[in-house]
């Protein structure tokens, strides 16, 4: 077996346990079928469990978490970046401060500092009962559009270089 990083890599075995599970499957391939494992091997997904992702959007790192449960969430979580010093920048410390305070208007959303003085995002809204690719990336969607202004006028505060320019 070839190893990477001191981990085991997939064998034809660990595939034809998830090809097993896919083909009695009826139907589309929804949200939460296959997982990867802690040896980052695919596996079919045990029920019950929440299903968890991440991607990158505008150069910022999304965590997203889909409860499974039948009146789950579809939660998005963000570290948008460190909130500016005074000494490096006082407009850009009141600025955000401003812009954390006037977030809290945001009805499925808030930006807010944790423990470290990082600015972060939590966002959330309710599952769809279906729990397919397009309702999740349909309810993805939607919280981004919430808070894609914010995060603009974020843009030009938080030391983010990619975050600076892709969203621009």
């Amino acid at each position: 077996m070839a190893e990477s990083d001191g981990e085991p890599c997939q064998t034809t075995n660990d595939l034809s346990s998830v090809i097993d599970a896919l083909a009695t499957q009826e139907g589309p391939l929804e949200v939460g079928t296959i997982e990867i494992g802690p040896g980052g091997q695919l596996r079919a997904r045990e029920p019950g469990n929440p299903v968890r992702f991440r991607f990158h959007y505008k150069g910022l790192p999304f965590d997203v978490e889909v409860e499974t449960h039948s009146d789950g969430r579809i939660n998005l979580v963000s570290d948008l970046g460190q909130m500016p010093f005074t000494a490096e920048s006082p407009l850009g410390r009141r600025f955000t401060q401003k812009l954390i305070r006037a977030a809290a208007a945001l009805p499925r959303a808030r930006i807010f500092l944790d423990g470290r003085d990082h600015v972060c995002l939590e966002a959330s809204c309710p599952r769809p009962e279906e729990v397919g690719l397009v309702q999740v990336f349909a309810g993805i969607t939607a919280l981004l559009l919430d808070v894609l202004p914010h995060l603009r006028f974020l843009a030009d505060v938080l030391p983010r270089r990619s975050f600076r320019t892709s969203l621009q």
